[in-house]
């Protein structure tokens, strides 16, 4: 359902971010969704909106949408569904190793925004992958996503996708993805699309539309256009 409740809390039907904690953990978490044994597909058939704030969090209840398990998110249908963030957090952070992969199909990530809580460097308004988690999107719009800098250090990272890992995109949107704030010299940014190490990993990027991605300000030592293995 549409509702993002509190996980744990009764309700009427199984919501993205319960049936998310239920496959990180194995397990019934949220009584309202199935069980997560076994589980590496979820369909979406109605468009989400995060309403459960909380930033620095990882386990999924609050905040961002946390993934530590290999999973597949898509529409039940050829319709796109839409994930907004309504600027509480960005939307999607993947913990993991080489072997945990989130593939979107058919969705919109919107309004997602990264501020930088908590002392954080490395940023990415729509997803942030650690770990060397891989990242395959098809038929994606990112569309509105932020990073709100708040660091005087040196950081990385992009408005929309941030990868310490893989990444393959088909059929992508990148539109309206914006770095705001001063940033600090020595950064790496970029406006769609950072990669902490592109040379350790495998890149496979078709079908794909830049359209008015930004970074507010830029200083000589970095470029709107390009972070280390990155696009803008």
């Amino acid at each position: 359902q549409s509702t993002d409740y509190a996980i744990g809390t009764a309700s009427s039907g199984c919501s993205l971010r319960g049936a998310i904690v239920n496959a990180n953990a194995r397990d019934v978490v949220d009584p309202n969704c199935p069980s997560g044994v076994d589980v590496n597909t979820i369909i979406m058939n109605t468009n989400f909106e995060l309403q459960q704030s909380g930033r620095g969090e990882d386990a999924g209840r609050v905040g961002d949408l946390d993934i530590t398990v290999s999973l597949v998110i898509q529409s039940n249908s050829n319709t796109m569904r839409t994930i907004d963030a309504n600027g509480i957090d960005r939307i999607f952070d993947v913990h993991g190793s080489l072997e945990t992969r989130l593939t979107l199909n058919n969705i919109v990530l919107t309004n997602g925004n990264d501020n930088g809580d908590f002392g954080q460097v490395n940023y990415g308004g729509a997803i942030r992958s650690s770990g060397r988690a891989e990242i395959d999107l098809n038929n994606v719009q990112l569309l509105s996503n932020t990073v709100s800098i708040g660091s005087v250090t040196a950081i990385t990272g992009s408005a929309a996708i941030s990868l310490d890992g893989g990444f393959s995109a088909s059929n992508v949107t990148w539109r309206n993805n914006v770095v705001n704030g001063d940033v600090p010299e020595g950064s790496r940014m970029a406006a769609a699309l950072y990669s902490a190490d592109a040379t350790k990993d495998i890149y496979t990027i078709s079908d794909f539309v830049l359209d008015s991605n930004s970074i507010a300000q830029i200083q000589p030592f970095e470029s709107d256009v390009i972070a280390t293995g990155g696009i803008g």
